[in-house]
């Protein structure tokens, strides 16, 4: 007789933990739903914010990068003259690079007895 009490027993915490199960997958549905609702009332706001971060991500990314190659941000004015010293194209230095060759860097100087300058590749 013990053992089918012990029986009925384990009968018994079976369907209790079936039910428990569901019980918790309910209230898990319940807070997820509550959780959506409350993306979907602030829904602008998140996109806004995620825009702010992508620009941020974005702006570190290349922040980092001239950091670790070195580079400058140029000065940009309203006047016809314009002098780069030691000018670097990145993408091609880069592929020198990977080639074992030395990028050498090219002074530009316009305004002074030129105004323009035609650069082709």
């Amino acid at each position: 007789m013990a053992v089918a009490h012990k029986g009925k027993e384990w009968t018994k915490l079976g369907e209790s933990m079936v039910s428990m199960r569901l019980r918790i997958r309910a209230e898990e549905k319940v807070v997820f739903q509550n959780i959506l609702k409350k993306v979907f009332k602030h829904i602008s706001q998140l996109r806004r914010n995620a825009a702010v971060l992508d620009e941020l991500d974005v702006a570190a990314g290349f922040a980092l990068l001239a950091r670790e190659q070195g580079l400058t941000r140029p000065k940009v004015n309203r006047k016809v003259k314009h002098k780069i010293v030691g000018g670097r194209h990145i993408t091609v230095e880069a592929g020198l690079r990977e080639q074992g060759k030395a990028f050498i860097g090219n002074d530009c100087f316009i305004g002074d007895k030129e105004l323009l300058w035609l650069v082709t590749g």
